[in-house]
């Protein structure tokens, strides 16, 4: 894969039959770790809709947040002019499933796997 989706494989034999795989999510490259954003944490993990970002240093720099299912699509997005103190995500409009939380800041991202029951 090119990009970052979510893809399925089709074997098609020689007498004409085929066959396709269940869907899988893939993350292509390797994005750079946020030297500013290596001490946020997130909690609660798993959440019933409400997940807090509590920076254990005071990051004084842009902050944008997004929030994706496993397949990439774009659910939430949020912009903050800094994380100098916690801030609430509020989920609970998503239904329960597994989202990517992801922290992009001028040096580099970080991403979280979250649980919404």
């Amino acid at each position: 894969p090119v990009q970052t989706g979510a893809y399925q494989v089709r074997v098609t034999y020689g007498n004409g039959c085929s066959k396709v795989s269940d869907f899988i999510s893939m993350v292509v490259g390797v994005p750079e770790i946020s030297e500013l954003l290596k001490g946020v944490q997130i909690y609660p993990n798993p959440t019933e809709g409400l997940v807090y970002l509590s920076p254990a240093i005071p990051v004084q720099t842009a902050i944008e947040l997004r929030v994706t299912d496993l397949f990439g699509r774009e659910l939430l997005k949020k912009n903050w002019r800094n994380l100098s103190r916690e801030r609430k995500v509020d989920l609970a409009g998503l239904p329960a499933g597994v989202y990517l939380l992801e922290l992009s800041a001028r040096d580099g991202r970080l991403m979280f796997k979250v649980v919404l029951e």
